[in-house]
């Protein structure tokens, strides 16, 4: 009996790595394909996607640097492509699942245009097979398929969860939206989806239960039901393949299947080891507890008011947190900083300090961001009341003195639409990294549908922040940019269940924007206010032709572009070189001398 369950285990490990390495031959040779897209210009190229800047070392970093370039990511490729052959037939020990996993860990962070979950899935199997493979002890072997097991049912598990927690899964539409994209589109399919709202409304609620069923199925062991669960989702993920063209999410989940179905097999069966869920189980509690401990210490830090806050009333009710800093003298003009989209009035701190000892600053937090209430739902037109309680801001705080408007990505659609109400009192609007709906129109990506497939990735951080598990989200690459001395603070923000919900919405809702003809906003008067559009060198979106770089700005007289050099979008809110150059074009709109040492912009175009 021992030999066969032997067998069993070995047969479980054997089928898992030959799935795992058509998942990787599969990723490595689409790689290859796709080579332009990792040199300059391409959608991976290192200098723009800056891939190196999600790992946290120095050594690690400069190993992802080469790895980037692309004569070492070819030779990876053909590293992993021999090292997949080998796993096919079996052989390779744990040095085959080894190379796809290394290869995998140092690619990823300059692959990140083009991959997908099942990525991510393909290197933890690869992983924990190596180590599988690598054990002398049959106890060391279970718990590494135990853990396979365990990992697929909490992946499926979060899926539906959010999914079911998603009005757009519930009602069908969210299958026909993300049908109707280019990306992951298919007319055929589409066109079914929208002839047969009824069939779409089912098999978006099967998705939803079929992925729901396998942890259940796991839970009472029960062998029938996880057949039957585990056919479900291979259906579902050929299905996708079929429609959506993700063909690596097949081999990736099958690669977990052996797992599932080693350790619900008979318990008559001697000589498993079944520690490991054991132990997982007695660990759950205190996990929760420190999950409710650190969701907890984000609340406290999120309330807590810093030196200079107070609160700006809302004539609706309600009221948003905002800050002053700086000089205050009646004759000199305010500067009123907006943030974007799921961003907060901290991330202007930099440029705060830059500016206060000659500027009087306002900076505040939007309705749903930072320390700010979440807006109440409902309403006919978000942005436009974003636009007023931004107006509500000034007015409250600025006493009737000049005003320069300083909106970074959609903050600098916001204070582009007040611009021409505040008449002779404004004194320019700078457009940071600035968002307009025209960029959008450019590509097609306008109207709700936009919205819905754009921000799928909010709907899902925001269930798991609602949740208590927001801290165990992903890190944003740039929070390692921000000062230690608020670091603890942004990244509490960012993890604020509200935040994620308004910034679905308001995602959605900028992308629904109609543009106007030539693809741009629409283009209010502002008088002889300055206008000036600042770009990062290495963003992508400079890649846009002529003056739609301008974007809203386009065709006013009297605005330039100013693009600051050796950066990319977030530095130009983090880094101090290119916030000394911002600080320099605040100074030169205001008349008042720039902060000591500031440089600035680097070059300049005229529309």
């Amino acid at each position: 009996m021992r030999r066969i369950l032997r067998s069993q285990r070995q047969r479980a490990v054997l089928a898992t790595g030959r799935a795992v390495a058509v998942h990787h031959i599969v990723l490595h040779l689409e790689y290859l394909w796709a080579d332009r897209d990792r040199r300059p210009g391409g959608l991976n190229d290192p200098l723009v996607s800056r891939a190196a800047d999600v790992v946290r070392t120095a050594a690690a970093r400069s190993v992802v640097r080469r790895a980037a370039l692309p004569g070492p990511a070819r030779a990876l490729d053909v590293a992993a492509l021999a090292a997949g052959a080998v796993l096919l037939t079996g052989r390779g020990g744990a040095l085959a699942p080894g190379v796809l996993a290394v290869t995998r860990a140092v690619t990823a962070p300059s692959t990140a245009h083009g991959s997908d979950g099942s990525d991510s899935v393909g290197l933890v199997t690869a992983t924990v097979l190596t180590i599988a493979r690598a054990a002398r002890d049959h106890r060391t072997v279970d718990a590494c398929l135990w853990f396979l097991a365990l990992y697929a049912a909490h992946g499926y598990l979060v899926s539906g969860l959010a999914k079911a927690a998603a009005r757009p899964w519930r009602d069908g539409s969210a299958l026909h939206s993300v049908l109707a994209t280019r990306s992951y589109g298919s007319r055929r399919a589409h066109r079914a989806a929208t002839d047969h709202p009824v069939l779409a409304r089912l098999a978006t609620n099967a998705v939803v239960a079929g992925e729901c069923a396998l942890p259940l199925a796991l839970l009472l062991r029960s062998r029938p039901a996880v057949a039957v669960a585990l056919h479900v989702a291979t259906t579902f993920h050929l299905g996708v393949a079929a429609t959506m063209g993700l063909n690596r999410f097949v081999p990736a989940f099958l690669a977990l299947q052996p797992a599932v179905r080693y350790v619900t097999g008979r318990p008559d069966h001697g000589g498993r080891d079944d520690l490991f869920p054991r132990v997982a189980l007695a660990l759950a509690p205190a996990a929760a507890g420190l999950l409710a401990a650190a969701s907890a210490g984000d609340r406290r830090r999120v309330s807590r008011r810093c030196p200079g806050e107070g609160h700006v009333l809302l004539a609706g009710g309600g009221w948003l947190r905002a800050r002053r800093a700086g000089r205050r003298t009646p004759s000199d003009p305010v500067v009123v900083l907006v943030h974007g989209i799921g961003a907060s009035s901290r991330h202007w701190d930099v440029l705060v300090a830059a500016l206060r000892d000659t500027h009087d600053l306002v900076a505040y937090d939007r309705a749903g961001y930072g320390g700010s209430p979440a807006p109440v739902p409902g309403g006919s037109d978000l942005l436009r009341a974003e636009v007023d309680r931004l107006r509500t801001v000034v007015d409250d705080t600025t006493d009737g003195r000049p005003v320069l408007l300083v909106g970074h990505s959609t903050g600098a659609h916001l204070v582009w639409s007040l611009a021409p109400e505040l008449g002779d009192r404004l004194l320019g609007t700078v457009l940071v990294e600035g968002l307009h709906p025209g960029e959008f129109a450019a590509f097609g990506l306008t109207g709700p549908r936009s919205g819905r497939a754009a921000d799928r990735a909010a709907t899902v951080r925001a269930f798991w922040a609602r949740h208590g598990l927001a801290p165990l989200l992903d890190t944003p690459p740039w929070l390692r940019e921000v000062p230690s001395g608020i670091r603890s603070l942004v990244g509490a923000q960012q993890r604020r269940p509200a935040s994620w919900r308004v910034a679905h919405d308001e995602w959605a809702a900028f992308t629904a924007v109609p543009p106007t003809v030539g693809g741009q906003c629409p283009r209010p008067g502002t008088g002889h206010a300055p206008v000036v559009v600042v770009s990062a060198e290495r963003s992508g979106r400079l890649l846009r032709p002529g003056d739609d770089r301008l974007g809203p700005a386009a065709g006013v007289p009297g605005a330039r572009h100013e693009v600051l050099a050796g950066c990319g979008p977030t530095d130009v809110l983090w880094r101090a070189g290119p916030v000394a150059q911002l600080a320099g074009i605040v100074g030169d709109l205001t008349g008042v001398a720039r902060a000591p040492g500031g440089a600035g912009p680097v070059s300049r175009t005229a529309p």
